[in-house]
């Protein structure tokens, strides 16, 4: 009876990080945004390489894309990775991008959250 009931609490407590960690789609917007990571750093298990990116999120999935060329108003764009779009709503739409990386002492920085400009979503990543 006690193994049954501490099962019982196990899952429900997995479940409401699960829950806790998700977002309504409906009230996000599609989100667009550009920005320079200075050195490498990983996304999950995949590294992504200094320089210029676009980040977009469609609200299903995130994509990072290295801008490869410039010329005027053109970007040229190589997608380098997808992700699932994950994180809790936030109150409000933010107005600057920002990239939460916080120190790591295994040798390589991991991006741990992710705020888009325009987006009220707190994207987080697995580690």
């Amino acid at each position: 009876m006690r193994k049954s009931v501490a099962l019982v609490l196990g899952v429900l407590l997995i479940g409401s990080v699960v829950i806790a960690q998700t977002h309504s789609n409906m009230n996000e917007k599609k989100v667009t945004d550009e920005f320079t990571i200075p050195t490498d750093i990983k996304v999950g298990t995949h590294l992504l390489k200094a320089g210029d990116y676009r980040v977009s999120c469609d609200t299903k999935t995130i994509t990072f894309s290295v801008i490869t060329v410039r010329s005027g108003r053109d970007s040229y764009l190589t997608k380098v990775l997808e992700v699932p779009c994950e994180g809790k709503e936030l109150p409000a739409r933010r107005e600057n991008t920002e990239l939460v990386i916080p120190p790591n002492k295994e040798g390589v920085p991991m991006l741990e959250k992710l705020y888009v400009r325009g987006s009220n979503i707190e994207h987080v990543f697995a580690k």
